[in-house]
Parts: structure tokens; sequence; C-alpha cells
């Protein structure tokens, strides 16, 4: 963790600080692994719905260690976006860096499927599902 970085996010404006509530952090975390076992069940039937929601599921973990620190995104476009920062700045050490890592391309995946209609498979959910595990995990670890 490195409140250095928080902090340079707070001044610039990608996060802002709010009161911190753990309560609705815990529900949000446990809608995210919700998202994370209907992902798993429609990862071959409907492979495009499936990313949405494990790509939701990370989103959502990362917003519930943002609600319980006391964080949420900045006013304007890219909350998304402003989200990764926080995790990349917020959540971390060596093993859970590259699930990370790809947070930010597993936002751009869920774009193109969204806006470009690109067609995912079950490949791209198994390959997305480790890496939301890895964060939804982390995040349960250090909320419980």
């Amino acid at each position: 963790m490195s409140e250095r970085e928080i902090r340079q996010l707070v001044a610039d404006g990608t996060l802002r600080s709010v009161k911190a509530d753990e309560e609705t952090a815990r529900v949000e975390l446990g809608t995210a692994r919700q998202h994370v076992a209907s992902a798993e069940l429609l990862a071959d039937s409907d492979p495009n719905a499936a990313f949405q929601l494990g790509y939701d599921a990370a989103r959502k973990a990362i917003a519930a260690h943002m609600r319980a620190h006391g964080y949420r995104p900045g006013s304007g476009q890219g909350a998304h976006a402003k989200t990764g920062r926080y995790a990349a700045a917020m959540l971390g050490g060596p093993s859970l860096e590259p699930h990370i890592d790809a947070f930010d391309d597993l936002r751009t995946l869920r774009n193109q499927s969204e806006y470009d209609a690109l067609l995912l498979d079950e490949s791209d959910v198994l390959d997305a599902l480790d890496h939301v595990r890895a964060i939804v995990d982390a995040v349960g670890h250090d909320l419980e």
C-alpha cells in the first residue's frame, strides 16, 4: 500500500475522500462474490454476459475496498479507470500485482464487448476469472 500514492490521487481529483462505510463495503463484496459464481455458470453458454459479471465482480470488490477505507472515484468520466488506479496503489504485493495489472486489460475487453460488439469465448472468461478471483479474494481477506 502506498498512502503517498493515494494522497496524490486525492490531490489530483482521481479519488475523493468520503466517510468509510465498512458495512456497505461488505455488502458490495458479497455481490462481487455472487457475480463470480454466476460468471462461472454462464462461461460456456453466454461468455459475454459471464465476462461482464466477472469484470463487475473485480470492480465491485475494489470499490468495496475503497468504500471501507473512505474513498470513491472522483467526479467526471473514467470511474472504472480511477478504480483501477486505486487498486494499483492500495492492493498489491508480488502475488497480487499481475492480477491488478490485468484489471485494466479486463476493462478494455469489457468496453470492446459492450461498445464494439466483440464476441468473447469461454476461454476469455476463464482467463479473466483467474484474475477476478484473486482480486475478490484479496479484498475479502483485507476486509474480513
